[in-house]
């Protein structure tokens, strides 16, 4: 039975883990801060990623990285990482992760609606 139903099982652990994440990040932002929590986030991910890295590849770092690459990995994280998971836990305190989560599930169709407006891209009704 459950063997049948595995994806939907998934689908619907993922949304209450979700929905735990945020309502928890939400309280630990009211508590302490936005800045302190997602510095704190940063440090306890740097040390799992490295742990996973190190049984896996053998290395803490992707330390057969070129030069290039690495500069590429740095902006993406302080981009995505750092400014983007700020604001987010930003809008958590100003606006609730509730509405947050909302909002967020409208980027999809908003991105539709701008490519449709400002690039010209158009959709079948089965990809909407």
């Amino acid at each position: 039975m459950i063997t049948s139903h595995l994806g939907e099982l998934f689908a619907l652990l993922t949304a209450f883990f979700w929905t735990t994440t945020s309502l928890s990040f939400q309280q630990a932002t009211r508590r302490s801060g936005v800045l302190s929590v997602n510095v704190l986030r940063l440090i306890i991910a740097f040390i799992i990623y490295a742990l996973i890295s190190y049984f896996s590849r053998g290395m803490f770092l992707p330390f057969d990285a070129s030069t290039h690459q690495w500069i590429w990995m740095s902006l993406s994280g302080i981009v995505g990482f750092v400014f983007g998971d700020y604001f987010l836990l930003k809008s958590y305190e100003f606006i609730s992760a509730r509405i947050s989560m909302l909002l967020m599930s409208l980027s999809a169709p908003i991105a539709a609606l701008i490519s449709w407006i400002f690039l010209g891209e158009s959709m079948s009704f089965i990809s909407l």
